[in-house]
């Protein structure tokens, strides 16, 4: 089952939505997930990748420009984690303090999950995401 009605919805007595807010994005995602079948253990290529695809996503988020922007990076990791479900490794130790590096690495790792992990939709929804994101840092 989904619960459309609470995606993309703030808590009471907080501050309206962003405007531009992604939630045809958190429903699709919110549909793939329900669509899940077993899980799946992570081996070979697709565990480093994965632990990669997380430091970045944390590095984006821990060097935001504003809270809002950090936000929707967090979304993009929790979305990939829940895409992955418990095989989830830890992010990797490799600190990157170049946001260009994180954003390059991000992409490239989850391009290379498509591959091992994840449907070519699921990355689709990712890197628009993390666009999204990107575009909510910048501005």
């Amino acid at each position: 089952m989904i619960r459309t009605a609470a995606i993309g919805t703030d808590a009471p007595g907080t501050s309206p939505s962003r405007p531009g807010a992604s939630t045809a994005l958190d429903i699709a995602a919110a549909v793939l997930l329900s669509n899940q079948s077993a899980e799946v253990p992570m081996h070979g290529e697709a565990a480093p990748a994965m632990a990669r695809a997380r430091a970045a996503l944390a590095a984006l988020a821990d060097h935001a420009s504003n809270v809002h922007a950090a936000s929707d990076y967090e979304r993009v990791l929790l979305t990939l984690d829940a895409y992955i479900g418990d095989a989830s490794p830890r992010a990797s130790k490799a600190v990157v303090d170049d946001p260009c590096t994180a954003l390059a690495e991000a992409r490239r790792s989850l391009r290379a999950l498509e591959v091992v992990r994840l449907t070519s939709l699921q990355v689709e929804i990712l890197l628009v995401m993390l666009d999204n994101a990107l575009a909510g840092d910048l501005g």
